[in-house]
């Protein structure tokens, strides 16, 4: 998915701008709407575009605007993004108007690391336990802030159409807040909802799709009456069972030969883990990283 906004723009002042070449974790964290942004709000016009080797810019401004914009580029980067390396060269040709999100391009050697799936966000979680939010009760609501990255990702440049998710079509509405500069959703290519994305599903241990409602209720009546269920997650499967049932965790030990060896164990919040295990300070910031 592509798009081009504030064409409305005016051109820049100068005729001289520079083509910035950025390399490392510069896709799939929101780089693109963070460099279009930040070039709109100080008045420059030019482009960013997705290669397969990292990010391109062609900005245009006064020298004093685009030293603060590569300053910003190197100081204020959102978050998940890294950069590994990074280019600046002189850009001698006609200013364009606006500034643009071009469409991506594969040329150039692989250089770059796909963003790893991040938790969801506050707003996102928001949005789901919102009875009225369209995205309510949603399991794959996600924004340019956290979601799947690296585990649907198919190939470089990172785009809708290079990752598992291209075989869903958005919604209008959702098309809409892929193109709004103002949105959070501004250039997200996971960006979908009920209505235009996917959807949960309930197998039986052949494979046989159940009649539910609400999978996730009937998978968590299963575990409380201490079944053992298989969850398929972005990345493969795992088995899950209710740890403080004696009879379900033996169980889940004697099918997986694990006679000794801790299984993971999932909590709702720091709080219940520190209710269970002493956690140092070090460990607290890992379980709360996104």
């Amino acid at each position: 998915m592509q798009s081009q906004e504030r064409g409305e723009e005016p051109a820049a002042r100068a005729s001289t701008g520079r083509r910035i070449l950025l390399r490392g974790t510069v896709q799939g964290v929101g780089f693109r709407p963070f460099v279009s942004r930040t070039a709109i709000a100080r008045g420059l016009v030019g482009s960013v575009r997705n290669e397969a080797s990292g990010v391109t810019i062609e900005v245009f401004g006064e020298p004093a605007d685009l030293d603060a914009f590569v300053e910003t580029l190197r100081s204020a980067l959102p978050s998940g993004a890294e950069i590994s390396g990074l280019r600046c060269d002189e850009l001698v040709t006609e200013a364009p108007r606006g500034f643009t999100i071009g469409s991506s391009e594969a040329r150039g050697g692989v250089e770059l690391s796909v963003a790893p799936d991040r938790a969801a966000c506050d707003d996102c979680l928001r949005e789901t336990l919102d009875p009225s939010d369209r995205r309510f009760a949603w399991a794959f609501t996600s924004c340019t802030a956290c979601g799947p990255r690296y585990t649907i990702a198919l190939g470089v440049p990172y785009d809708r159409s290079t990752t598992t998710m291209s075989r869903f079509a958005p919604c209008a509405e959702c098309r809409r807040e892929y193109e709004d500069p103002d949105d959070r959703r501004f250039h997200c290519e996971t960006n979908a909802c009920p209505d235009c994305g996917p959807s949960l599903r309930l197998v039986d241990g052949a494979g046989r799709r159940l009649a539910s409602d609400d999978p996730i209720d009937e998978i968590a009546r299963a575990i409380r009456l201490g079944r053992i269920v298989a969850v398929k997650g972005l990345g493969g499967h795992h088995l899950a069972c209710d740890a403080t049932s004696d009879e379900a965790v033996a169980t889940l030990r004697e099918r997986k030969q694990r006679d000794e060896k801790p299984f993971a164990v999932m909590v709702r919040d720091l709080a219940e883990a520190q209710s269970l295990a002493e956690i140092d300070d070090t460990e607290r910031s890992l379980l709360g990283s996104p």
